[in-house]
């Protein structure tokens, strides 16, 4: 048998196009950010005994873009169309009303939605789209992260956790990662403690990146389940990030809130 040989240009041509199309760069525009219908106000209603086909109508009608429903896929896992939700809504977004209204449906399983152009759909968890790898240039972030001084107690005696050890060097004096404010909670309740810058930027993504639409631990949206459904790392100061194409808008814009957060923007105007 013969053995066929490549010209070593053509080899490198076809390694270069297989970087180009597996690890696509981060930071499209306003495209690859999280869906602007996920964040409208749902309405803010109690709900008796509605059947759950009507209820989605209603999140539909908030939300002005469709909500497709695979119901045979639901009812294969135990959530017909006329099972019957009784809650009252008062979530601050579309998105986290959807996930909270498909964690009540106790699905086997559980139950996942995905945005996607102009609709929203609805699947049994496991069903839903693959993951994809980005690479983010991170490399500005990261020259501005650093690790504050060690201590074991904070200011008014309670132990630290571990985002009040790191900061942004654009925070103002005694602010840290504690301070970023961007999602719904601060505190992550775990004992982590990265020694490593890049390893706690990394860990700072992961956890943040998905707490917008993180549905009081339901994580049924895409884009809130990001740890645990994801790879990152940081390699020549670039974030590469395997997940769902929800879960990388959800790093895009929690990336893009950092850039322009008022302490880094009231930092660049002094200078």
């Amino acid at each position: 048998m013969r053995l066929r040989h490549f010209p070593i240009c053509r080899v490198l041509l076809a390694v270069a196009l297989a970087w180009i199309g597996v690890f696509r760069r981060g930071e499209h525009g306003a495209a690859e950010l999280p869906a602007e219908f996920l964040r409208r106000p749902p309405p803010y209603r109690r709900f008796e005994d509605k059947p759950l086909k009507e209820l989605l109508g209603e999140l539909q009608k908030a939300a002005g873009v469709p909500i497709e429903v695979d119901w045979p896929g639901l009812a294969k896992v135990g959530v017909p169309a006329d099972q019957r939700i009784t809650l009252e809504i008062t979530e601050s977004t579309v998105g986290l009303a959807l996930g909270y209204v498909l964690c009540l449906t106790n699905a086997r399983g559980g139950l996942q939605f995905c945005s996607e152009a102009g609709r929203m759909v609805v699947v049994p968890a496991g069903e839903g789209r693959g993951v994809a790898c980005r690479a983010f240039d991170v490399g500005d972030l990261l020259d501005a992260f650093e690790r504050l001084p060690k201590s074991e107690r904070s200011a008014d005696g309670f132990s630290l956790d571990w985002q009040e050890r790191w900061r942004f060097n654009w925070q103002g004096a005694g602010e840290s990662l504690w301070n970023i404010g961007y999602r719904l909670y601060n505190s992550t309740g775990f004992a982590f403690d990265p020694q490593e810058a890049d390893e706690a930027f990394v860990l700072f993504i992961r956890l943040k990146a998905s707490e917008e639409f993180d549905c009081r631990g339901g994580l049924p949206y895409e884009g809130g389940r990001f740890h645990g459904y994801s790879r990152s790392w940081i390699w020549h100061q670039r974030l590469f990030v395997i997940a769902p194409p929800n879960g990388q808008e959800q790093v895009a814009s929690l990336l893009a809130h950092l850039r322009r957060h008022p302490r880094r923007l009231e930092r660049e105007s002094g200078e």
